[in-house]
């Protein structure tokens, strides 16, 4: 992924000398904070003003496509003065400063393994407010971005420690494409051109329980055009597939892309491991049943094989807020190699 430095300048620089500089070959404690959570350290002021709203609109923004109010990532404020050596362990710290140093120049920095392992830094550093807002602005999109990888590069790590081989080795044999999926997650269906794996847990929190139901699938049909990659297309293509095989209670139940009138779908034009991808993400519901929730899915052309591969994952969890299991999902999606 692009990332734009604006600038290069000197580590002791970019840390004030009050900030812990530690050698690589120095053990590092294992970094904390849960899924998502971001640390943002600036000063009280700019995180009440201008830049702070920036901030929480470009960094974490409202997932839209959720069925509830939930956001990108958890943003917790610190300010220097308490930005200490417990709060230094933090996964991924984002850190605003103004200077009028003479040799610090406004620019972005991406750093790894400071104050502990596995942790992101990115150092934002401007000579005024609004230089610092402009800057931030400028570079928001790809700062998200190089979060959400990390997270999801993150749990793919998890992933890979306890994986399901005989799933691997399955669609490999059959379908020509590998999906790295937890050690849990089984394989309900497989016929020649359409695959379904589900993960089922328990969960409980705050005192309530509830099922957490992901399934992920993947299909695929010959590529004969373009115009495979529009959402018309895509949206009609996805609803006969769930049609057929996502049934409900009842004969006469099945699901269906939720009408953009209800909740609109999103669509996002984006390159999947250098190849061009058509990605939708909305909200899918069961006709003549109670059931639904959010779904993300990508598109592409498998050239070798000359047709179009469907990835999807999709999640039932009523009781609990959908970030974290939808994150799962795309790791998995993202874990998708043809062959």
């Amino acid at each position: 992924m692009k990332r734009l430095l604006l600038v290069s300048f000197c580590f002791v620089f970019l840390f004030s000398c009050e900030d812990e500089i530690t050698d690589d070959n120095v053990y590092k404690p294992t970094s904390m904070g849960t899924q998502g959570q971001i640390t943002v350290v600036m000063p009280q002021q700019l995180w009440k003003g201008k830049i702070g709203e920036l901030v929480k609109d470009y960094l974490a923004p409202e997932i839209l496509y959720f069925p509830q109010i939930e956001y990108l990532f958890d943003l917790k404020h610190n300010t220097k003065g308490i930005f200490n050596k417990s709060t230094k362990r933090h996964k991924n710290i984002v850190q605003f400063e103004i200077t009028d140093h003479p040799e610090i120049t406004s620019g972005i920095n991406y750093l790894t393994d400071v104050w502990a392992s596995d942790q992101v830094v990115i150092k934002i550093t401007g000579k005024s407010q609004q230089d610092l807002a402009q800057l931030f602005v400028d570079n928001a999109q790809d700062i998200q971005d190089y979060l959400m990888d990390k997270e999801i590069a993150r749990i793919q790590e998890r992933v890979n420690t306890k994986k399901n081989h005989l799933v691997e080795k399955e669609l490999m044999a059959k379908h020509q494409l590998s999906v790295t999926v937890p050690l849990d997650m089984e394989l309900i269906l497989n016929n020649e051109s359409f695959v379904a794996l589900e993960r089922k847990r328990l969960r409980s929190e705050g005192g309530s329980s509830g099922d957490i139901q992901q399934y992920l699938i993947i299909y695929h049909y010959p590529y004969t055009s373009d115009s495979t990659f529009t959402k018309n297309f895509q949206l009609k293509m996805r609803d006969s597939i769930v049609k057929k095989y996502f049934t409900g209670s009842s004969e006469d139940s099945y699901m269906i892309t939720t009408p953009d009138s209800l909740a609109p779908s999103f669509v996002r034009e984006r390159l999947f491991k250098g190849v061009y991808a058509f990605e939708l993400r909305g909200l899918y519901s069961m006709v003549n049943d109670f059931r639904g929730g959010p779904f993300l899915s990508v598109s592409m052309v498998d050239e070798r094989n000359n047709r179009v591969v469907t990835i999807e994952g999709n999640l039932f969890c009523p009781k609990f807020s959908k970030r974290e299991f939808m994150m799962e999902l795309e790791t998995m999606i993202n874990s998708l190699s043809l062959y």
